[in-house]
């Protein structure tokens, strides 16, 4: 059996929740205090969107947490990369991650200007070294325990985004897009690099804002008021698959990973501890994928002819560029004010203004 905590929260018990949910999901039999800490924080969009990046106040809990448990600031490092449309100077900013850098004295890791080794794994990847060839990782990630901070949303591409794919912004690099098309296949990879070449691995998963449509930006968002933590980062995200309503069978990734031996893919394997009396007794948020303009003809084009022109020359600089306008020139401006009004609105959104 493994085991997921769903602990229920709000803003005024976030911090206290925190804490239950990585007690109840094990991490302190999982990780060591006097070992390297990587947090893989989630930037889904260099600007602020709800449910899109991790909120600031899950990774504020999380490092009071940490610290109350003798975890040392000088070996919890937090990581992130870039994507062909992110910036991460811009993502610290906006998701309001660097006044908690500071606060703890935090040296974070910017995997853009980390060294990238290559690394030899004992089985052979679906997909991965087709695509990419030789594997390589940053090099602060080896033997490290990596917890990983996702969001619950829904993503175009992979039906929904959590723990296996908070791993695609650790272990590609900035070309990550050659492998949307086989997106399960790859994040089933990454989890087998992960379990090879890394430490231990958790997810404290924040469901407190739940993404729901066209993720992993141009979602609408609703109340979740859910925390999920696990060591097992398959059974973890067919938990989230259960809460937001998502048939496993939508989710390939799941099942690749659990044949694999790679985590507890099969609900009737998994016990639910926390604030919820079994599996049946889990919120449904009935979310449902769709995907935006972008991430539609990615794929239809990625999927055609024109797949080299588009993707393998300076010709990409057009859809990139297209892809940055559409989101935040005009997507964000129109379309997204009226949810970040509501979001700040909640509970969720004044704690957000005290970051």
């Amino acid at each position: 059996m493994s085991v997921v905590a769903a602990v229920k929260t709000s803003p005024k018990t976030i911090f206290s929740d925190i804490e239950r949910a990585m007690e109840l999901g094990g991490l302190k039999k999982t990780f060591k205090p006097t070992d390297k800490t990587i947090l893989k924080l989630n930037l889904s969009w260099s600007l602020f969107y709800p449910a899109c990046s991790t909120h600031p106040y899950i990774f504020d809990g999380l490092m009071k947490y940490l610290i109350n448990n003798d975890f040392s600031p000088e070996k919890i490092v937090p990581i992130e990369n870039e994507t062909v449309v992110t910036k991460i100077d811009k993502g610290l900013k906006n998701n309001r991650w660097n006044s908690i850098i500071k606060n703890y004295k935090l040296k974070f890791g910017d995997l853009t200007k980390t060294k990238w080794v290559p690394v030899k794994l004992s089985k052979p990847t679906l997909k991965l070294e087709e695509i990419f060839g030789q594997v390589i990782v940053p090099e602060n990630v080896l033997k490290a325990q990596i917890l990983h901070l996702p969001t619950i949303k829904c993503h175009g591409h992979s039906e929904m985004t959590g723990a296996l794919k908070n791993a695609f912004g650790m272990l590609l690099k900035k070309v990550r897009f050659h492998s949307h098309l086989w997106i399960h296949e790859i994040l089933t990879d990454l989890l087998l690099v992960q379990k090879e070449v890394c430490g231990p691995l958790f997810a404290l998963t924040d469901g407190t804002i739940i993404g729901d449509g066209a993720g992993p930006r141009t979602h609408d968002v609703k109340l979740g008021n859910i925390l999920l933590a696990s060591s097992d980062m398959v059974s973890i995200d067919a938990i989230q698959c259960k809460v937001m309503g998502i048939p496993l069978e939508k989710v390939p990734k799941i099942k690749m990973c659990h044949d694999l031996g790679l985590g507890i893919g099969d609900l009737d394997q998994i016990e639910i501890v926390g604030d919820y009396d079994g599996m049946e007794k889990l919120p449904n948020f009935h979310t449902e994928t769709k995907m935006s303009p972008v991430i539609y003809w990615n794929r239809r084009l990625y999927d055609s002819p024109l797949k080299h022109i588009l993707f393998d020359t300076n010709v990409f600089n057009i859809p990139v560029k297209l892809s940055a306008t559409y989101h935040d020139r005009f997507w964000y401006p129109t379309k997204a004010r009226k949810k970040i009004s509501w979001f700040m609105n909640t509970g969720w959104g004044k704690l957000f203004r005290k970051y």
